[in-house]
């Protein structure tokens, strides 16, 4: 049954639940925190720090959410104080019941390349990247190692806990794609790190052509060190096509898109799966992003339903859903009684049937019409101009 997102069976990390191997390797906890709309820093620092006492690993991140400092500095004071360290069984769910996928792994990812000349920032080794700190982190950084050192997450001393537990992601905003690097940099001096786990394209651009130039500077991130892997947002079938028609040296390892039992985007995930692409589901509980854009599904009768078969709430059988089908998710949530109860969504056992009941009281969900998007795209079009039209959005 899972339709979507590719990658091979989950693996069990130290912390953070379940993960899913990526194409280009390297894995993703199944479970994450979106930290759009936070609020205010403090807001969205105890949001961190809840998730974090919940067990959960995956911190989904961007610069326009304006709010990564506060991220950064609420996992950085994590580290240190060694409140990371947690034991296996309390996020990993049940071993035998991690969602597998259907989709083609893609193997053989060749080596990324050295940073393009025809990316807008100019090639070099350490001496550029020094200079591509200082501008985008206005701090004196003469080095990649003081760099590192200045910004990274460190263990304290006597076994406390390791900047490998984290997974932590960035997006590029459009207004970023001439200065991918330097967008970059500043998003890893906010957050603290040296390195991301994942650094994705927030909207592809409006036109093909582009993107080629884009997607090279992308990949010299991966070839830098500054991002393990790389990804997009957002992308149409379509849109992927194009994008692996470039050939490209790395391919996107993730694709993150809405999907919810509102809008299952089936074309999407089929076409991810394809390709080798995994994705996570942003907006997995339905709930309205923005004015004319649906319904929560959290009251829908058949999601109680489920979530009553399943022994658990309509939140964490909404996410169930997304996870059987192959999708690591991130709802986003600045409370803590609501943090946790999605931290637990791992660990429901249904209350009968095992794990054929499962799959019958989700499926049911498979039924909720109409398919509706939540994120309509109308923001991006006019006054900011990403898109001359909301069809120009998703086509």
């Amino acid at each position: 049954w899972a339709a979507g997102g590719a990658g091979q069976p989950g693996e069990l990390d130290a912390a953070g639940g379940p993960r899913v191997a990526l194409s280009g390797g390297g894995s993703i906890p199944l479970l994450g925190l979106g930290t759009w709309g936070l609020g205010d820093d403090a807001t969205a620092g105890a949001a961190v720090e809840a998730a974090l006492a919940a067990g959960v690993r995956h911190f989904d991140c961007a610069s326009i959410y304006r709010n990564e400092a506060a991220v950064g500095a609420a996992l950085h004071a994590a580290l240190a104080s060694g409140r990371v360290a947690r034991r296996a069984h309390e996020m990993r769910g049940d071993t035998g019941r991690g969602p597998a996928s259907r989709a083609a792994f893609l193997g053989g990812v060749q080596p990324a390349p050295r940073r393009p000349k025809h990316c807008v920032e100019e090639s070099g080794g350490s001496a550029a990247l020094a200079a591509a700190a200082v501008a985008a982190a206005r701090a004196p950084l003469p080095s990649r190692r003081r760099f590192s050192a200045a910004l990274a997450l460190r263990s304290p001393a006597g076994g406390g806990p390791r900047r490998r537990e984290l997974y932590v992601t960035s997006k590029l905003w459009p207004s970023d794609h001439e200065r991918v690097r330097e967008a970059c940099l500043g998003s890893l001096r906010a957050l603290r790190l040296d390195r991301l786990d994942l650094y994705l394209l927030h909207w592809p651009p409006s036109e093909d052509g582009p993107l080629e130039r884009l997607w090279r500077c992308m990949e010299s991130l991966v070839a830098e060190g500054l991002a393990t892997s790389i990804g997009v947002c957002n992308c149409s079938a379509r849109r992927l096509d194009a994008l692996f028609a470039l050939r490209p040296a790395v391919a996107p390892a993730v694709n993150q898109v809405e999907v919810h039992p509102g809008w299952r985007n089936e074309a999407t995930l089929a076409a991810c799966a394809a390709r080798g692409v995994h994705v996570t589901a942003y907006a997995p509980l339905g709930r309205a992003l923005g004015a004319g854009a649906g319904a929560s599904l959290l009251q829908e009768p058949v999601v109680r339903e489920a979530a009553a078969q399943l022994g658990g709430t309509p939140a964490q059988a909404l996410l169930r859903w997304a996870i059987a089908r192959g999708c690591s998710v991130v709802p986003k949530s600045s409370s803590r009684a609501r943090i946790e109860e999605n931290a637990r969504s791992l660990r429901l056992a249904p209350r009968e049937g095992g794990r054929a009941g499962e799959v019958e009281a989700l499926r049911a969900l498979d039924a909720i019409e109409p398919q509706q998007r939540r994120m309509t795209g109308e923001t991006l079009v006019g006054a900011r101009r990403l898109y001359a039209s909301v069809e120009e959005v998703w086509r």
